[in-house]
């Protein structure tokens, strides 16, 4: 996995991105592309948000790592508080479970250098 330090030195570039959508049941993203350091994410569709983790074959829980999400009949902006960058090993997933049944989507924005 990536040492967020390695960061500060060089600038990171935009990669590609992902769409999931999700509910309370975990689903996965496609394999990190081979030239991704780092991952962008945000979560849009309810105020509620949803559960991440990364792996190699990822499940995620209510156990995992929060990320708040926004409902875009009621915010200005069109995702999520973007949170990262989050460092994260070429080919892993992120996987995602939603905090209720509510339909919502996690965008991933994936970094190089």
């Amino acid at each position: 996995m990536s040492n967020l330090n390695q960061f500060s030195g060089g600038l990171l570039k935009f990669n590609k991105n992902q769409r999931i959508g999700f509910n309370e049941t975990s689903v996965q993203s496609a394999a990190f592309d081979t030239n991704t350091v780092a991952i962008i994410v945000s979560v849009k569709g309810s105020d509620i948000g949803g559960y991440i983790t990364i792996g190699s074959n990822p499940t995620a829980s209510d156990q995992d790592f929060f990320v708040k999400g926004h409902n875009t009949s009621t915010e200005q902006t069109p995702n999520g508080e973007p949170f990262g960058p989050i460092g994260v090993t070429a080919g892993h997933k992120l996987a995602v479970i939603g905090a209720d049944s509510s339909g919502q989507a996690i965008y991933i924005m994936e970094l190089k250098y």
